[in-house]
């Protein structure tokens, strides 16, 4: 029996609400050449009944003993793989119904392209197709502070992983209570060890529905996801040579932690960290240099709409390392201060 040219690999854990709509969107491609290997991590509700009432000779099903987690999970699953592509689902999205072909097509065109996303359509608490870089350059420029390939939109060369021995997760471990249970940033971790053996790209086509979901995350959970985003990208800075202070490595993950922030010399600290970041690129030549430029200042220029609502003080220090600020920043600033005006007069009235 001919071995399928792709491997569309799924893992689920109590994926029961869901999981029916992924299975017929992949069984349902006008793609046929592939298997289909899901892989049950453990599942306790009624996934596996899900599963077992498909008679699809292409659905390969494995079922873990236990609970091991996500990226063990997606390394068994690459150890069970021997195609010549690997596509990655997830059990609460749901495939378009070209998504093989175009990706398939796509790769075979462009041999250099090791991984390659595509565009995705969310839906659940709110509805928008989004788009991700699409170059090599600057997805890699990107990923130094975000990750721009949407994970279950992706086909890579299986060859590439077997080849470097290269695994999903990250270099170092993590140790606290929930060990592999929240967020492990198993894909961020794959796309930086593999940057430097393959090119990427991002295909201007959608290709899934990525199912966007509220979760009540309690705040003891949210600081160890924070700790955990921390650890990673002061891993990931190493490579820079750079090891940033904490209020810097905060806003290295999200402008929103300004709020964390006690003094306005912060926004000078983080101005002469970012131009850290592009002295050492040059000097190291890890990332190309126009396309860091150009997220580095979109960085800087995001940073701009939390500053009024943090302090004016801030917002004055960014104006002078910015030497001006542009005409959208002009807008926010006049609109927040009239905002902010008319909520003090509504309060001072309400109090009288």
């Amino acid at each position: 029996m001919a071995v399928p040219v792709i491997s569309v690999l799924m893992p689920v854990y109590n994926a029961g609400d869901y999981i029916r709509e992924a299975i017929e969107s992949i069984l349902t491609q006008t793609f046929s050449d592939f298997e289909f290997l899901i892989i049950n991590d453990g599942s306790t509700d009624e996934t596996e009944n899900i599963i077992l009432s498909y008679t699809d000779k292409r659905i390969k099903y494995v079922k873990n003993d236990k609970n091991i987690g996500l990226t063990a999970t997606l390394n068994k699953g690459i150890s069970l793989t021997d195609t010549k592509y690997m596509a990655r689902m997830d059990a609460d999205d749901i495939a378009f119904q070209d998504r093989l072909k175009v990706q398939y097509d796509f790769m075979e065109a462009n041999p250099e392209i090791g991984v390659s996303g595509g565009c995705f359509e969310i839906f659940g608490n709110t509805n928008q197709l989004k788009q991700h870089p699409l170059s090599d350059m600057e997805i890699k420029a990107n990923l130094l502070f975000s990750c721009v390939l949407c994970h279950p939109s992706v086909i890579l060369r299986t060859a590439l992983l077997k080849k470097n021995n290269i695994t999903y997760g990250v270099t170092f471990d993590y140790d606290d209570e929930f060990e592999h249970k929240i967020l492990e940033l198993e894909d961020f971790g794959l796309w930086h060890k593999l940057k430097s053996v393959t090119n990427f790209e991002n295909i201007n086509h959608p290709l899934i529905k990525y199912r966007m979901i509220g979760q009540n995350l309690s705040t003891k959970k949210e600081d160890i996801i924070l700790e955990r985003k921390k650890q990673f990208y002061s891993h990931v800075l190493k490579e820079l040579n750079i090891v940033p202070n904490n209020i810097n490595l905060l806003l290295h993950i999200s402008p929103k932690y300004i709020f964390k922030s006690k003094s306005n010399k912060d926004i000078y600290s983080f101005k002469s960290y970012l131009n850290e970041i592009l002295k050492n690129n040059k000097q190291l030549k890890i990332y190309n240099e126009i396309e860091l430029e150009k997220v580095v200042k979109q960085r800087w220029i995001h940073l701009f709409y939390f500053l009024p609502e943090h302090n004016y003080k801030s917002v004055y220090a960014y104006l002078m390392l910015s030497k001006g600020l542009n005409i959208e920043q002009v807008k926010y600033l006049v609109i927040f201060t009239i905002n902010k005006f008319i909520r003090k007069r509504k309060l001072n009235s309400n109090i009288n």
